[in-house]
């Protein structure tokens, strides 16, 4: 290989493991404030602020639709990432959720449906492939379907669920816990236990 070869390749891995370095930097400092108490969801009034609920009236016509009924529109401010509104449907007797996530420009839903609450029994339905950058721990059990509609993604929510529950011999169970609460936990403790894994942010 000769010298100016040689240069160029040194220059280039420099660069590739600089960005690595940054992307991993700003991994672990969105990590570390998602696991930190420094934040919760805030409760927003819609009369107020309709602007995010207007951006998920697709989700809101399709919750109406199908029996879901409104729990709440909430902000969410964490440490080291991006703001976002959060839109909320319960589908009575209250074991199934349908939630909007709105962050900048882009947006995202889910089903989740609760089992146990403290065991940490659930599913959840995202249509965004980026849920499943981390695996569930057990027996939590989430899947993604990027590209369905509301209606084949709920059915194959309802798939699921219908499947653990004739597996496991359970049955699924409203939540006592407001989500303002259980939502904040639930990332919290999921990236505490991603953060305790060896070299996790690489």
């Amino acid at each position: 290989m000769t010298t100016a070869l040689h240069t160029i390749v040194v220059a280039i891995l420099g660069v590739a493991l600089a960005l690595i370095w940054t992307v991993a930097a700003a991994v672990r400092r969105s990590m570390e404030g998602l696991a930190s108490e420094a934040w919760g969801l805030e409760p927003l009034d819609v009369d107020e602020q309709p602007e995010p609920l207007e951006r998920a009236a697709e989700h809101a016509d399709w919750a109406d639709e199908n029996g879901f009924e409104w729990d709440g529109l909430y902000s969410l401010v964490v440490p080291n990432n991006p703001a976002a509104s959060l839109a909320v449907w319960r589908l009575p007797p209250g074991h199934t959720y349908f939630v909007c996530y709105l962050y900048g420009n882009q947006e995202f839903s889910e089903f989740v449906t609760v089992f146990d609450e403290q065991r940490k029994i659930a599913v959840s339905t995202s249509d965004s492939s980026a849920s499943l950058l981390s695996r569930a721990k057990p027996p939590a059990f989430k899947q993604a379907f990027v590209g369905l509609s509301h209606d084949d993604r709920f059915a194959r929510h309802n798939e699921t669920v219908g499947t653990l529950a004739a597996r496991w011999g359970i049955t699924p169970k409203a939540s006592s816990t407001p989500v303002a609460e259980s939502i904040p936990r639930s990332v919290r403790d999921e990236a505490r236990r991603i953060m305790a894994k060896p070299g996790w942010s690489f």
